[in-house]
């Protein structure tokens, strides 16, 4: 596991969760157990204290006030006090058990003359150390009055430090005991974690990344072998569906590819078989072509002269398209030169003029004039621009307007070329396929032209397409892009 991966975020994150709160939660009972058991300390040595108090009180009634000494030397020696204090009526300390300790401080008998209770305890709350003070006075009984001025409410104070040793040994060890407690359920529930982790998550992300790795090496029959009721199960499923969609795809795109194979090779066969025909079906055409040129040359003005011309345009036309089908069939390479889009289009135009064939067509330029000089083939592009112009001419019933626009985009370094015309207009449904080589809608023609088109701008790296619209005319576009080192 990555040390800053999504899984080890969470199991860190869940693990600080779970420590923060076992932690708190600790301290809190800790807390609130310490504040009980002292608590329970407090209420037994106030109950000691006033048993202590009736077994005093008779001991003085009995035997005087010299007894107190003696009792107080005898409690001394007991464990359970550390120091014990006795104040007069007059806040002076008479005795202490231990005179090498520090001075008992402000008269314990002045903080508490306003208590009504002759025994109580001063809270460990109130402390710095974690002993108890108790404090028992004694009142001026009728007893006491026979030795004692009766003026005098209280005749003086005992006061008793005990140590809550037990009591603090007992709270640290629960301390401890908890804090270990807390420790060893927190590890254990982070060695469950990564237990389950590893059982549930890891080990099936890894049969994900195996199985994955085998696929990518071109291995579509394997498949991951996780259950349902696992982790990342039903993803597994998912997993297993999808290699099997791929798989299928993948036989059907075989199969497509072998099928186009083997049209490709059929094509090929045809279109060198169909070269070679047409080298040899050209010269004899050529020669009919020219012969007919001459008679029609020579033959005087006759009722036949306007069949002998008819031959000549029939032959002119199979010459033209099988010189397209041999262009089309023969590759070439293209001849990069820095050219002038603009200048191309105004000689096309000047050149089209006579060709509209008493149609009455009107040419229009909108070039950008700060087109920069960049690098195409000029005949190709010409011969592009050239048959897009001759069918907008076609499209054109009796008049109308073809409009050639140029633009620059310095963002995306191109040159766009726009031919426009208000013909016929190309019907949706074939206007995808104008493109496809012998593809035409008229009786004249090879359906070479947009074919030849598209092959000569894509061979400089450019786009070509058509948007149409019946009754409303055709638009082409072309993409050019501009190479910065040559501009």
């Amino acid at each position: 596991m990555r040390l800053f991966s999504f899984r080890t975020i969470i199991t860190a994150t869940i693990f600080l969760m779970v420590s923060t709160m076992s932690f708190f939660a600790l301290y809190i009972f800790n807390s609130y157990m310490a504040g009980e058991m002292y608590k329970h300390a407090e209420k037994d040595i106030h109950t000691g204290i006033s048993l202590m108090q009736g077994q005093i009180i008779h001991t003085v009634s009995q035997f005087g006030g010299k007894a107190l000494h003696p009792l107080l030397d005898n409690f001394k020696r007991d464990s359970h006090f550390q120091n014990i204090y006795v104040f007069n009526s007059n806040d002076s300390l008479v005795y202490q058990s231990d005179t090498t300790s520090a001075h008992f401080g402000e008269p314990a008998f002045i903080k508490t003359a306003d208590l009504n209770e002759d025994v109580s305890i001063e809270s460990f709350t109130s402390r710095s150390d974690p002993n108890l003070r108790a404090y028992i006075r004694f009142q001026n009984a009728p007893s006491c009055q026979q030795c004692h001025n009766s003026s005098k409410k209280y005749l003086g104070m005992l006061v008793f430090d005990i140590p809550l040793g037990d009591t603090t040994e007992n709270i640290s060890t629960m301390r401890n005991f908890s804090i270990l407690y807390s420790v060893l359920i927190v590890f254990i529930i982070l060695v469950s974690a990564f237990l389950v982790h590893y059982r549930f998550v890891k080990k099936s992300l890894y049969k994900f990344h195996r199985s994955i790795d085998i696929i990518n090496q071109g291995n579509l029959d394997e498949r991951l072998s996780i259950p349902d009721s696992k982790e990342l199960g039903k993803l597994g499923k998912s997993f297993n569906d999808m290699v099997d969609t791929f798989q299928k795809t993948q036989k059907e795109l075989q199969i497509y590819n072998q099928k186009e194979l083997e049209n490709k090779y059929k094509m090929a066969t045809i279109g060198e078989m169909t070269a070679r025909l047409a080298h040899e079906i050209r010269n004899p055409i050529t020669g009919i072509a020219n012969a007919a040129e001459i008679l029609v040359e020579h033959v005087p003005e006759d009722e036949n002269k306007p069949v002998l011309e008819e031959i000549r345009r029939q032959a002119e036309r199979v010459n033209n398209a099988i010189s397209n089908m041999l262009r089309f069939s023969k590759s070439t390479n293209i001849t990069l030169e820095k050219n002038d889009i603009n200048e191309i289009i105004r000689n096309l135009v000047f050149f089209v003029k006579n060709q509209t064939h008493h149609k009455k067509v009107e040419f229009k330029k909108e070039l950008q004039e700060n087109i920069p000089l960049f690098r195409f083939d000029q005949e190709k592009i010409e011969n592009v621009l050239l048959n897009l112009v001759l069918n907008a001419i076609q499209s054109i019933s009796e008049a109308g307007t073809v409009t050639f626009k140029t633009a620059f985009d310095t963002g995306k370094k191109q040159v766009i070329i726009t031919v426009e015309d208000t013909g016929a207009g190309i019907p949706g449904p074939i206007l995808k396929d104008i493109f496809n080589p012998f593809f035409t809608t008229r009786t004249e023609g090879t359906g070479l032209g947009l074919a030849i088109a598209r092959e000569n701008v894509e061979k400089h790296k450019g786009k070509i397409w058509a948007e149409s619209e019946e009754s409303k005319g055709t638009k082409f576009f072309i993409t050019l892009p501009i190479d910065n080192k040559s501009t």
